[in-house]
């Protein structure tokens, strides 16, 4: 195989931003709740929320999705998780997924699906749930090592009331639980609290924090220098890749490239345990949800389209994200379930006992489980927004179309998690129907977004 530079990761694409529409019409691809199965949180009822939104982390990273490495020892160490096996974002890079998380909404609705480097601020077109939670009397809260959610283009910190960068790399997952804790310690006794950390660990560059480098990778399989910046160390990935003169060796740069990765979830485990200690200690744990998830994940080659990184299409690993919940006294479980990150903040409000916000387009998963969840990849060029590619998974496959070629891709995600195997939609299971429900959800799309186009040819 080898590289050029289409395959590298298509981050952000200059644009112009498109008016936002009034939202998506669900009616006809909304599924319904798969029978029994829903989060289970028993009897517990939290008064405080923290999110732990993981940039850049993919499901099969951790141990309950595949794993066989042990990434999250001290997470996994802790009882009451509630975990969704296939739980998808809208989006496979971070604005428009964390838009969806935050609002409920998809990227038809809430209006952020591209990238716009003028620098302009741009508000999310739909209601934020943490302005809701602020209204119900919960003190907010971001840290983040975003540029994204911080930065001037995206106006994502909309309604947190206080809202702090960290900078640290390696080791920012641990910096954002240190502000974390601090901002803890402002809070009056009793004084319910929603907290959003955003730790940008997992994302490029990949370096491990320094107690956890090469606990699986060998130095020699390493095709980048590891203390270099991201774009330096994409062109060495892509230069060793080229330079293999076997597929044995390919395959050996390709497995150190994820040994990489999968030592930054080491530090994130940590943090996230020692975030949880903080609670412990200050007497707030067993009144506090956690949520672990993630905007989106990352891509080595895995399968067709190939690409390194994200934002590049819609396959499998950047769009199947983790969901964990957890509650004093939870049993814990892994569910058949499929999620949207649409239904994480639906469920947090039905967990607190709150009334659901109208505007949301997502479900409580206490509630119940979907069928399938759809995501999308928008691109804009000289001021022209097109639909790159459009998905729909199921627990068992996922198809999705190439819009501006008319390619089908479809794949069977039981026999084949990582999607490396492209069948028709004939032997892929429930393939033909799930394409009915894709092409479902694309004219919806198109009805709201008329400007736009994708050839569905099947």
């Amino acid at each position: 195989m080898r590289l050029s530079l289409p395959l590298l990761p298509l981050l952000f694409t200059a644009a112009c931003r498109a008016p936002v529409d009034s939202g998506l019409d669900t009616s006809e691809t909304e599924d319904t709740a798969v029978a029994g199965v829903r989060v289970d949180l028993g009897a517990f009822r939290p008064r405080n929320v923290v999110v732990v939104h993981v940039d850049t982390l993919r499901a099969d990273a951790l141990p309950r999705w595949g794993n066989t490495r042990d990434t999250w020892p001290l997470l996994e160490a802790r009882e009451g998780w509630v975990s969704v096996d296939r739980a998808v974002s809208t989006a496979a890079w971070t604005a428009p997924a964390t838009a969806s998380l935050l609002t409920g909404t998809d990227q038809p609705t809430h209006g952020v699906r591209f990238f716009d480097e003028r620098g302009t601020n741009y508000p999310m077109g739909a209601p934020s749930f943490v302005s809701y939670l602020a209204d119900q009397g919960m003190r907010t809260a971001l840290v983040t090592g975003s540029e994204i959610l911080m930065g001037e283009v995206f106006e994502l910190a909309t309604g947190f009331g206080t809202a702090q960068g960290v900078g640290e790399e390696p080791g920012n997952a641990a910096g954002t639980v240190d502000v974390a804790v601090d901002w803890l310690d402002t809070l009056d006794a009793d004084e319910p609290f929603l907290l959003f950390l955003q730790p940008m660990d997992m994302h490029a560059p990949y370096r491990p924090e320094e107690e956890d480098l090469f606990t699986w990778a060998d130095p020699a399989d390493v095709p980048f220098h590891i203390d270099d910046p991201t774009a330096a160390q994409v062109f060495q990935i892509v230069e060793a890749l080229d330079a293999a003169t076997t597929d044995e060796e390919h395959a050996r740069l390709l497995a150190g490239l994820r040994a990489v990765y999968d030592e930054q979830a080491l530090g994130v485990d940590r943090a996230i345990d020692a975030l949880m200690a903080a609670l412990e200690t200050r007497g707030l744990l067993d009144d506090t949800l956690i949520v672990v998830t993630a905007d989106h994940g990352e891509s080595f080659l895995d399968g067709p389209p190939v690409s390194l990184g994200h934002g590049a299409s819609v396959r499998n690993e950047l769009v199947h994200v983790p969901l964990l919940f957890w509650g004093a006294g939870v049993v814990d479980t892994h569910l058949p379930c499929v999620a949207s990150n649409m239904d994480v903040f639906p469920t947090i409000v039905d967990a607190l006992g709150l009334a659901p916000l109208p505007s949301a387009e997502g479900r409580s998963l206490l509630e119940g489980c979907r069928e399938h969840a759809f995501s999308a990849l928008y691109f804009a060029s000289a001021g022209v927004e097109t639909l790159g590619y459009i998905g729909v998974e199921s627990r068992e496959a996922q198809v999705a179309y190439e819009c501006q070629e008319g390619g089908v891709l479809a794949f069977d995600l039981l026999a084949d998690p990582l999607a490396t195997n492209l069948l028709p939609l004939a032997d892929v299971p429930g393939g033909e129907a799930l394409a009915d429900t894709l092409d479902a959800y694309v004219a919806e799309v198109l009805t709201t977004l008329p400007a736009l186009s994708c050839v569905t040819a099947r």
